[in-house]
């Protein structure tokens, strides 16, 4: 395992940062066929980075994680926290790690850190996420950190022209 440096975005909550942020999503989307969004879905604007920067006061979570001897961050996780009264409670987390980096780690580094900040926030019961249904590796990744398979949305993703079951996990306090 590399070293590594890991960031809390809102610690950092800069215009620069946030559009390198962005642009790490974008490019894992690009690059991976488990991402909900695909190549260049994603719009990087200056609303964009407004939006981020504001979600990052109260409702957004994010982790850049890059191994010390890179210049760029290779992965991140974040974590919305739902808004309206009944599911205030509830947090739903995505994460990405390029290609290029995936096998050292990042991924069980920045899982490990979200569930913390999950299991330090009173105001938390529900971490949950979505995960395709062929993506075996994640799938094991999120068991191995505690997460339950809680439900399964039947043909709810759309992988190289095939409908596909999408996976609902969650960790409960």
């Amino acid at each position: 395992m590399k070293d590594f440096e890991l960031i809390n975005l809102s610690d950092f909550n800069n215009v620069t940062i946030i559009e390198r942020f962005l642009i790490l999503v974008s490019e894992i989307d690009s690059e991976s066929e488990f991402m909900l969004y695909e190549s260049n879905e994603r719009k990087i604007n200056s609303d964009t980075i407004l939006s981020v920067s504001n979600a990052l006061k109260d409702d957004l979570v994010v982790y850049l994680i890059k191994s010390t001897d890179s210049l760029a961050y290779q992965g991140y996780i974040s974590g919305i926290r739902k808004k309206e009264s009944k599911v205030k409670h509830s947090m739903s987390i995505a994460m990405g790690v390029k290609k290029e980096a995936q096998g050292q780690k990042f991924g069980n580094i920045l899982l490990t850190q979200m569930i913390k900040t999950f299991q330090n926030d009173n105001t938390l019961i529900r971490l949950f996420l979505n995960v395709m249904a062929i993506n075996l590796k994640a799938i094991n990744l999120y068991k191995k950190n505690g997460f339950e398979l809680e439900g399964v949305l039947r043909k709810n993703i759309k992988h190289n022209d095939k409908l596909m079951d999408d996976y609902v996990m969650s960790i409960v306090k």
